[in-house]
């Protein structure tokens, strides 16, 4: 189906939702204004009514079998057209800005959200907007802080034992590193001068601007660094190489690029600050038309303790606010996974933190348990499932080593204890299975990774390890038999790939093109191998004429001015030398005079012009005098 298709069906979608009605103040915010004063501005999320149904959407792209840059067009083309309906509540609020009353006010597209802070009264008044399903409280999220941190000896020790746990290593072998993808987090920054990651910054590419490939909403730096030591400590995991004895990450040929907005300032981070980096980390350059900008993952080590208590208001388990970001994203062509969290040792069961607790799907949203060094044991603090939004949907999905992490630090290299830790194995992991299957989809990816895990622990999923040990090679493996069933090396259109017959390995992108009618290399059926005609014969088998059927090689040769046994010209007799309108096989008595041809009128001229084999016709020479017409 066509690009322009893609798009008719997201706007289709948008039109699927309920008719609008007034919306409501959320008891948590509510909480937060009853115990605030009347004249403090308070941070709020005005969700509105129509959000895309991703879902169904979802189910329209695989059913067109839609390529990755059709879909993340359509994606983000849909989720900006959907803001729309904000038009009338921004018009309002800009003319009601005043710097007390209403402080700002900010349109966010990844999800249909308008960010403001505001009074109590004005966040009421903005409740009554047909517009408007809710307004929620904007509420703080914070990184899920390692534990038990050291520095390390600068000199590597070779590959990392997270590493060579989930079997990245062999798939270096085969030469997949992750080299042509690029990956990304949300975290509280990157040391871009790291000797781990510096050479890899997508920053560095020939016209890449630095807003492309380094978010900073909150100082506007132009060039990549960490807040703390959080950030280059995942980023490395995920794909930090010093070149040397330094093998700490799992993707070591990936570019990257990073959102530092988590914990950057005394001021906590919130959901706004959220849904402004997945924003733009669906769409790094602000060009929908364009995806080399879009990361194939994007690792996060953050959110909400639902049992702690912030300014008044009680985090809600399973809140959905940040949902329709985490669909969007994943639409666009981003894999978002999330560490657990570290509460396990302190709540025991149901400590998963939000967003990581949602199960609104198999996958969604993909959490991620820590192990021991062992790769066998759980970390002592790991986040255990089930899930709080139904205390019974099994937590986490996948686990990796996230106990005695070595990996970048901006001083050199540190060891870390926390799901923070091991979330970022599993988005190198993603990389690798991007390089060698670009086409696929988010939930092909997170199926691969969770249907081939390691068991460990009690026998099947559980609320400790989940599915178990990602496994890079079982999950490749998974995605070859799933994207390359012909085995030719090439994926089909079902994992979003260039292969136009996955089911012949003779037929790939990279095939010679033959004369069989076949689009043998893939890049749309040659012209010469086409019977236009249906007489049988193709241009590439000699057919000098397709476009009629009575000319092929081999065809009876009739009186048509045609070539028609293709044997390089037409038959002596079927020219037509003097441009009379007849040719010799047409009775054309005499072809080097244009005055002469059947049905010609007969002149006085001693010359038979009509070709009725009279020649004299009442003015002959009869005498032989030379005189004609008693001349």
């Amino acid at each position: 189906m066509k690009l322009n298709t893609a798009i008719i069906v997201v706007t289709a979608l948008l039109l699927l939702v309920p008719a609008a009605y007034a919306g409501q103040i959320s008891p948590s915010l509510q909480d937060v204004i009853d115990h605030s004063d009347p004249d403090q501005p308070i941070k709020a999320l005005v969700i509105m009514h129509d959000q895309l149904d991703f879902r169904a959407l979802q189910s329209e792209f695989d059913a067109m079998r839609a390529k990755p840059a059709q879909r993340h067009l359509a994606v983000i083309q849909g989720l900006r057209g959907q803001t729309a309906i904000q038009r009338p509540l921004l018009s309002w609020l800009e003319d009601s800005k005043d710097g007390a009353r209403v402080v700002s006010a900010r349109s966010f597209w990844i999800s249909n959200i308008v960010a403001v802070e505001a009074v109590p009264e004005v966040l009421e008044e903005i409740a009554l907007f047909d517009e408007v399903e809710r307004v929620e409280f904007d509420y703080p999220i914070e990184l899920i802080q390692p534990l038990d941190e050291v520095d390390s000896d600068p000199q590597g020790k070779g590959v990392e034992g997270g590493v060579s746990m989930i079997r990245a290593d062999e798939l270096w072998a085969l030469g997949i590193d992750g080299t042509g993808t690029l990956v990304s987090h949300m975290d509280t920054g990157v040391a871009g001068s790291h000797a781990a990651l510096a050479s890899r910054w997508r920053g560095l590419d020939s016209g890449v601007t630095p807003a492309e490939a380094w978010f900073d909403p909150v100082t506007g730096t132009s060039f990549p660094f960490d807040a703390a030591t959080h950030g280059t400590h995942t980023m490395g995991t995920i794909c930090g190489d010093d070149g040397g004895s330094n093998q700490i990450g799992v993707a070591p040929g990936a570019k990257w690029i990073s959102a530092g907005v988590i914990d950057r300032v005394d001021i906590p981070t919130t959901y706004s600050d959220a849904l402004a980096a997945f924003q733009w980390t669906a769409d790094p350059d602000g060009d929908p038309t364009t995806t080399d900008d879009v990361p194939c993952v994007s690792s996060n080590s953050w959110g909400l303790q639902p049992r702690i208590s912030s300014h008044g208001a009680v985090a809600p388990a399973c809140d959905d606010t940040l949902w329709a970001a985490i669909d969007a994203c994943e639409a666009a062509g981003v894999v978002v996974v999330f560490a657990a969290g570290n509460e396990g040792s302190s709540y025991g069961s149901e400590s998963i933190r939000v967003p990581a607790d949602r199960i609104t799907t198999q996958y969604n949203t993909f959490s991620v348990g820590a192990l021991n060094q062992d790769g066998t044991t759980k970390a002592y603090f790991t986040s255990l499932g089930p899930s709080s939004c139904d205390h019974s949907t099994i937590k986490p999905e996948v686990s990796a080593v996230g106990y005695g992490v070595r990996s970048s630090i901006p001083s050199g290299y540190g060891t870390k204890n926390g799901t923070s830790m091991a979330a970022p194995h599993v988005a190198g992991a993603v990389a690798l299975l991007r390089q060698n299957f670009p086409g696929t989809t988010a939930d092909q990816i997170k199926e691969a990774l969770y249907l081939t895990s390691v068991d460990i622990g009690v026998s099947g999923e559980d609320n400790t390890f989940g599915m178990g040990r990602i496994d890079c090679v079982a999950a490749y493996d998974y995605l070859e038999a799933l994207c390359d069933v012909d085995e030719d090396g090439f994926a089909g259109d079902q994992c979003g790939g260039d292969d136009c017959n996955d089911a012949d390995a003779a037929i790939n992108p990279d095939a010679v093109e033959l004369c069989d009618g076949i689009d043998n290399n893939c890049d749309g059926l040659e012209a010469d191998e086409a019977d236009a005609d249906a007489d049988g014969f193709m241009g590439c088998e000699g057919d000098c004429d397709d476009t009629q059927a009575t000319v092929y090689p081999g065809a009876d040769e009739i009186c048509d001015g045609l070539d028609n046994d293709c044997s390089g010209a037409p038959e002596a007799d079927e020219v037509d030398a003097d441009a009379d309108g007849y040719m010799v096989c047409e009775d054309d008595c005499d072809d080097s005079n244009e005055t002469v041809y059947p049905d010609a009128e007969e002149l006085c001229d001693g010359i038979d012009n009509n070709c009725d084999g009279d020649v004299d016709e009442g003015c002959g020479d009869d005498d032989d005098d030379d005189d004609f017409c008693g001349g």
